[in-house]
């Protein structure tokens, strides 16, 4: 669980709407494409300026980032 900006966060499920999930490949999918995989979703905090990039998913809770 997380508290950020009034809002508590309870799984992946408040980050990750249904339609990303599906498109994000399974995790380590995509090892022989290195630095040319795609990153399919971005995640960033708006109070600062840290962005991730999800290029892969397990489906649950881990991301390759």
């Amino acid at each position: 669980m997380i508290e950020a900006l009034g809002k508590t966060i309870q799984g992946i499920s408040d980050f990750l709407d249904q339609e990303s999930r599906v498109k994000l490949p399974k995790l380590y999918s995509g090892e022989e494409k290195g630095l040319e995989a795609e990153a399919l979703v971005k995640f960033f905090t708006p109070d600062s300026n840290w962005t991730w990039y999800a290029s892969e998913f397990n489906g649950e809770d881990i991301f390759l980032v």
